[in-house]
């Protein structure tokens, strides 16, 4: 009868950790794709470069999240690709398995905020496609 017990006991946890890891995986499939940024700390593209001396063009930045993570164009080194994994609140941003960000999305507007922890909390709002900012 113990040994039944144990079983039935395993097979729960079992089922447990399947559970919570398939609510993961689906929470991240929903945002999987490729996203264009579009505001950086609220401000438009065109507007944060004119106020930093960037030009408009070097802060094009497409993302791509797959199940393998994060990858953020025009950051093309080892450093750019980034763990994600789903949280309480949203999607949470790894890098060497310590949370170097957190992105909350928006079905309102099919939007990703990405703030970061890096650089003094910014703030990185991210539309759905891939397209570029400064086209006419």
């Amino acid at each position: 009868m113990k040994i039944i017990k144990n079983a039935v006991l395993i097979m729960l946890m079992v089922v447990m950790v399947a559970a919570v890891s398939c609510c993961g995986f689906s929470k991240i499939k929903k945002i999987e794709g490729n996203w264009t940024l579009s505001l950086i700390n609220g401000a438009t593209l065109d507007v944060y470069a004119a106020a930093t001396g960037y030009s408009a063009d070097s802060l094009d930045r497409n993302m791509t999240i797959s199940g393998e993570g994060m990858v953020i164009s025009g950051m093309e080194t080892d450093d750019s690709i980034y763990g994600i994994r789903a949280a309480s609140e949203g999607y949470e941003i790894l890098k060497n398995n310590e949370v170097v960000g957190i992105v909350a999305y928006s079905e309102e507007d099919d939007s990703l905020t990405l703030t970061t922890f890096i650089s003094d909390s910014d703030s990185y709002v991210f539309k759905r496609g891939t397209f570029d900012n400064n086209q006419s």
